[in-house]
């Protein structure tokens, strides 16, 4: 049996400073999907060798009661907060910002220097807390590639990542609510 595809789309440009974003959520179809306020979709872009890299941030700003899930496919993400917290990931590493009762954050996107590929290209899920976590500390963690729990599927079928939550013997750093 053949899936019918119910509908497509590119999402809504939504640029952030630099950086190309497609807001994939809301669309026309839906506001929102389950706990997820957006969906963001940046990239890929091709940068240039002799290309500025981004130092000064896209501007310091608020969020509250939110979290923010920011997955690299290719590039390096730089966080830094109100709160003290820094991190910094690559290709494949995983943020996680859970803003609870209030942070003030600020970051920048840039190629990988592990990597000659010069892309930029990921995906952050914007999702809006439960009520009873909204006035939470706020919490930030940076999840290197090599700690993101992976294992190889039987049969040569790939691999599987869990970024959030649990899958067999594999078990997320991020607090799954």
């Amino acid at each position: 049996m053949k899936k019918k595809i119910s509908f497509s789309t590119q999402g809504q440009r939504a640029d952030i400073g630099q950086i190309t974003v497609y807001r994939m959520l809301p669309n026309r179809y839906a506001d929102a999907v389950g706990p997820f306020v957006f969906l963001d979709h940046f990239g890929p872009t091709k940068h240039a060798i002799n290309e500025p890299i981004q130092k000064n941030g896209n501007g310091a700003h608020p969020h509250r009661g939110i979290a923010t899930l920011t997955y690299i496919l290719n590039g390096e993400e730089e966080h830094f907060d109100s709160k003290g917290n820094y991190g910094k990931i690559n290709s494949g590493g995983v943020q996680w910002m859970k803003a609870g009762r209030g942070i003030v954050h600020d970051g920048n996107l840039n190629v990988d220097p592990q990597t000659n590929d010069r892309l930029t290209h990921g995906f952050q899920f914007w999702i809006n807390l439960p009520a009873k976590n909204k006035a939470e500390s706020p919490q930030h963690l940076a999840i290197q590639v090599n700690e993101v729990p992976k294992k190889m599927l039987g049969d040569d079928r790939g691999w599987i990542k869990v970024i959030v939550g649990e899958y067999e013997d594999l078990a997320s750093k991020i607090t799954n609510y």
